[in-house]
């Protein structure tokens, strides 16, 4: 029902009370001045069609205006059920979205205790890889004190049945060139080859010595000069991956001492000049500049510098960054990168003041 269809049966209804109240006036006034008169069915029915008391000032007849009323009563009850019905939807509806409100903030207080849990878990596990890596690294240095007494002997050939500690004492003696009566008095503690024997293999297996003196093997290891142009070689014993940081390292120690420095290998380090010039764990295989500092006077642990120089710190200091070396210690397992291995181009510098 639009606002002019109000207005109107406002108006329809104000008109149908004045005329009510005007019949009402009449026909106290006729009561008045006449006696009255009983109506009988006939004059009632005789009466004319256009009398006030059935003929409204606006020309509708009482019935067609309560039609009308009715019509607008009824449409007006339709629409009322209709707004209920609305309503009770609205209702469910709320109740729905009440609920659905109170899911959401249950799964957001679990998915917080998630991400809680998440983050502690992380940070567990953080610091067990810190942990792994540590006991990694304590078990290779235990494993590389347990063969400090041992030496390599390498490209010694391999007989049927052969006593492997005789062959190295005659190889001492031989090729080493040390005294008859050093090599005899020379203990071993256990001398074996290394590996299965493989039929048909292009090199003999080589042959470990653990000494039975440091000195006596040091003495030894002094004379592996005598091997040079030959395909003999000896060499301390180390586990795999210490051998695989000084394949690192070798190349970069003969490039300086193609530069006239004096560079020495020193287990999985190298010292240029007696200092120590690079720990092979921050070593960036990929063809960057990188320059390496033992000295801590920056309170940062590692900047960028020119664009292509970075500045790390060692495990072992207290600026070094656990991120950092998990970074270079990647590149080092993957030292062939974009299809080619680059030589470190070497600097050594000092630290950056801040």
């Amino acid at each position: 029902m639009n606002s002019e269809d109000s207005e109107e049966n406002l108006e329809t209804l104000q008109e149908y009370i004045d005329w009510c109240f005007d019949v009402i006036v009449m026909k106290k006034n006729q009561n008045a001045c006449s006696p009255v008169k009983s109506e009988t069915p006939s004059s009632k029915r005789s009466r004319p069609a256009d009398s006030p008391e059935t003929t409204s000032p606006t020309g509708k007849s009482f019935t067609d205006i309560l039609d009308s009323i009715d019509k607008r009563l009824s449409s007006f009850d339709a629409r009322l059920s209709l707004v209920e019905i609305l309503h009770r939807e609205f209702k469910s509806l709320r109740e729905s979205l009440e609920f659905s409100q109170q899911q959401v903030e249950t799964l957001a207080a679990e998915n917080a205790s998630l991400r809680d849990s998440v983050k502690s878990l992380t940070e567990n596990v953080t610091h067990l890889n810190e942990e792994n890596k540590k006991i990694k690294e304590t078990v290779i240095d235990l494993q590389a004190r347990s063969m400090r007494d041992n030496l390599v002997f390498s490209g010694i050939p391999e007989s049927a049945e052969e006593d492997a500690e005789a062959t190295v004492k005659s190889f001492i003696k031989t090729y080493l060139k040390l005294p008859e009566d050093t090599v005899e008095n020379i203990c071993f503690e256990r001398v074996h080859r290394l590996g299965a024997k493989k039929p048909g293999a292009p090199r003999p297996r080589p042959i470990v010595a653990k000494f039975g003196y440091f000195k006596q093997k040091e003495q030894v290891k002094s004379r592996g000069r005598e091997l040079k142009g030959t395909d003999f070689s000896v060499n301390d014993q180390f586990p795999k991956e210490i051998l695989e940081r000084r394949k690192v390292l070798f190349p970069i120690r003969r490039s300086l001492i193609q530069k006239g420095s004096r560079a020495v290998i020193a287990v999985d380090r190298l010292y240029v000049d007696g200092r120590l010039y690079r720990d092979v764990s921050t070593t960036l295989c990929t063809g960057h500049l990188l320059s390496y500092s033992h000295t801590h006077t920056t309170p940062y642990t590692f900047t960028h510098l020119r664009g292509t120089t970075m500045y790390i710190y060692t495990q072992r200091s207290n600026h070094s960054d656990l991120t950092a070396h998990t970074d270079m210690e990647d590149i080092l397992a993957h030292k062939r990168v974009h299809a080619r291995t680059y030589l470190i181009q070497l600097s050594i510098t000092r630290s950056v003041q801040h």
